[in-house]
């Protein structure tokens, strides 16, 4: 195996020996990490130490969560409902932190307490369609003017002119800024 820099070592992984060296981006590692927990590579593989405590747990839920999905906006859940409030408090706490720190944050941890996790068998299938994602041409992305002159379409059809010559002016300023 190549040596992996002290900075890059969580961001790198050496495939089987017919597979060639992939990078993987913060995001992919983030989801590759949720699937290893969730699927239960990490009972599997973590020997004497068997299982996450629970503040890690919540700790691990609220970075996948602030990774993937930003700041908390769902309301406060019931104080009943003892698992989803724990859940809820945690991911509330970080509210406002950086997507790439906490996805960085959340792979040390996986990292920490499995350090071979990514070489679980379970993620080839994943791993192999992260690879297929990449190759995959994006999609084009409408612009924002793009979006405005549709709407002025369609409130054009309707029959609301006066909305729609605001929104012709609209789309027709974003056109000239893009």
């Amino acid at each position: 195996n190549a040596p992996i820099s002290q900075d890059r070592r969580d961001f790198a992984l050496v495939l089987e020996p017919e597979e060639e060296a992939v990078d993987w981006l913060p995001a992919e590692l983030v989801r590759l990490a949720d699937a290893f927990i969730l699927q239960g590579g990490a009972r599997e593989m973590m020997g004497e130490r068997k299982h996450f405590t629970s503040e890690e747990k919540l700790e691990l839920y609220a970075l996948s969560q602030q990774a993937t999905r930003g700041d908390c906006d769902a309301p406060s859940p019931s104080s009943f409902r003892v698992e989803a409030r724990a859940k809820w408090e945690a991911w509330a706490e970080i509210r406002g932190a950086e997507t790439g720190a906490c996805q960085e944050r959340y792979v040390e941890m996986v990292q920490e307490a499995v350090p071979a996790w990514l070489k679980w068998r379970t993620l080839r299938t994943l791993k192999k369609e992260l690879l297929e994602e990449r190759k995959a041409p994006k999609e084009a992305q409408p612009s924002p003017g793009d979006c405005k002159f549709a709407q002025a379409l369609q409130l054009s059809i309707q029959g609301d002119q006066a909305g729609a010559a605001g929104l012709f002016c609209e789309s027709a300023a974003l056109f000239t800024r893009e």
